[in-house]
């Protein structure tokens, strides 16, 4: 009843998914990753032991040991045909979780109405979904593998089954120790205990809907998976195994027992005790709560060594995280760009080996921790800051440039065209670089000039405060177009005749443009020959006056 390999179903769920991103889109799950994570919940409920008969028979059974092995029989079995028969909103019989005795349905509403709305139909072989028996399975045992103190971990997947091809960056079936250095058999050994953390994130990760599915079994979101550790080779006298670079490297000597008086080779003041390992034999040792590492050989580090799992606030999860998680972050709350800073390391300090190493660090914040603790703190440069909301020190909370710019009466907004810098938009009747100076009203136009052409223009002014607080206040004016005023709505003539002539007496001529502008055409025909008789009328009576002149002479 073995688990199996996990990576023929994700590839079966990547293909569902690509083959249905259209319709599946950002932030859903395809059919047969619903079911999937569907199952397993259903699980969790159906496995809590409830006050009634079946689940009574069940204990009975087993004498009430849930590590009797026919306690995983039964409760499998059990499981099976409630997933073919149950309705957990229809049917109110005891393979449904939510079945409590001496408890009317109607009295149950509040139960039921949190109820994972599990339709046994899908269960069915469709080619909506790829679900089939074998995957129940698989969920039923990946449950017993997740809980140790159940003590089935012979159901957890076989560490030891499958390896990454490093030429082809692609998995394969076959030993990972086979061929491995610094190994003096192929022995693989499972380590079960490794399991429960990778099924749990496993679970999480499936159940949230912003975690997409990859084919990438490198670098892929999924790809922590496929970083095997639930397994560890015999290596050679000498060498110890590495759980984070899953190798044999030179260290310590290894010890197949622990001496009783000097606790050899755990004999490092941060050691507890000395134990020896399941699988190998070997010295295994257990260190004091401010002590890590093989041997206990150096303080914990809370910025590396402790882990937890935080909730953010836009509902992602980080699985296993540590203080450098949350405090190293770039402008998308990630890993930021790192830069190479020569560093000088203590490689081996019972032989007093020193060696002097490139690695990387961000350029940016960082976390600092108090070594042999749990407290650490986050040094967090700009834009970034503390999120007060989350439990852990952290630099995810990113600072705008508008967070410090002030807008009395507007909007503060940042565009790419001002590299980022903090604008005011302000409101209708403010200016100024924080608008908060009122906007002086607008004149009224003044009238279209000239008043005859195509091309006619007005204007009107305002007065506005001058953007240096003591400056004195600046004039602006405003023009705009006319429309174009010819032919019979427009007074010729007479008017423009005169002013060709430059006629002297300006203000006269305002006067008789003023009374030509009011007039209509048989008005000025009528003044043009009363103009006409005046200019005679003048001429006669100079030569009247020239007349009597000679006489008198």
């Amino acid at each position: 009843m073995g688990s199996g390999d996990l990576r023929p179903l994700f590839k079966g769920l990547y293909e569902e998914q690509k083959n249905n991103l259209d319709s599946v889109g950002r932030g859903n799950m395809t059919i047969s990753r619903k079911i999937l994570v569907n199952m397993h919940e259903f699980l969790d409920l159906f496995m809590k032991p409830r006050e009634t008969d079946l689940w009574k028979q069940v204990e009975d059974q087993c004498h009430s040991d849930y590590s009797e092995p026919h306690f995983v029989r039964y409760t499998w079995v059990l499981y099976l045909t409630a997933l073919r028969q149950v309705n957990t909103r229809q049917d109110w019989i005891e393979l449904n979780p939510y079945f409590h005795p001496n408890v009317s349905k109607t009295n149950i509403t509040h139960i039921m109405n949190s109820a994972i709305d599990w339709n046994n139909e899908l269960f069915l072989v469709t080619e909506k979904h790829i679900i089939r028996d074998y995957h129940a399975l698989m969920v039923f045992n990946l449950y017993f593998c997740e809980k140790p103190e159940l003590k089935h971990a012979y159901l957890c997947p076989d560490g030891c089954f499958g390896r990454i091809n490093r030429e082809t960056k692609q998995w394969e079936l076959g030993n990972p120790c086979e061929n491995a250095n610094n190994t003096q058999t192929d022995r693989c050994f499972p380590k079960p205990e490794h399991w429960p953390g990778v099924i749990s994130r496993l679970w999480k990760q499936l159940g949230n809907p912003s975690e997409g599915l990859d084919d990438d079994p490198i670098s892929g979101a999924f790809s922590w998976l496929t970083r095997n550790q639930g397994y560890q080779c015999d290596c050679e006298e000498g060498y110890q195994w590495n759980n984070e670079e899953m190798v044999c490297e030179k260290g310590r000597k290894i010890l197949k027992q622990c001496n009783p008086i000097t606790l050899e080779p755990c004999s490092l003041p941060g050691t507890k005790a000395c134990t020896l390992k399941d699988y190998t034999s070997e010295a295994d040792c257990l260190c004091h709560p401010q002590y890590t590492g093989t041997f206990c050989e150096r303080f914990k580090d809370p910025c590396t060594d402790l882990k937890f799992n935080v909730t953010l606030p836009d509902g992602r999860q980080l699985i296993e995280a540590i203080g450098e998680d949350l405090c190293r972050v770039d402008m998308e709350g990630t890993a930021n760009e790192k830069e190479n800073i020569e560093v000088i390391r203590q490689i081996d300090e019972w032989g007093g080996t020193v060696i002097t190493e490139v690695i990387t660090s961000p350029k940016h914040s960082r976390c600092v921790g108090k070594p042999g603790t749990d407290t650490y703190y986050c040094i967090c440069k700009p834009p970034f800051s503390e999120d007060i909301t989350l439990d852990y020190p952290n630099c995810l909370h990113q600072e705008g440039s508008c967070d410090s710019k002030l807008c009395v009466h507007g909007t503060c907004v940042t565009t790419p065209n001002h590299r980022g810098k903090a604008i005011c938009m302000c409101y209708a009747g403010y200016v100024g670089s924080e608008c908060d100076r009122r906007e002086e009203e607008w004149s009224v136009w003044s009238s279209c000039k000239p008043i005859c052409g195509r091309f006619r223009t007005r204007t009107r002014t305002r007065i506005i405060s001058s953007n240096d607080r003591n400056g004195a206040p600046e004039k602006i004016e405003q023009m705009e177009t006319c429309p174009a005023r010819m032919g019979k709505n427009c007074p010729e003539s007479f008017v423009e005749s005169l002013r060709r002539a430059n006629v002297s007496k300006a203000g006269k001529a305002v006067k008789f443009v003023r009374l030509i502008e009011t007039s209509n055409p048989d008005l000025l025909k009528l003044l043009s020959v009363a103009a006409a008789c005046g200019l005679l009328l003048i001429a006669f009576i100079q030569f009247l006056r020239l007349v009597t002149f000679m006489l008198v002479l």
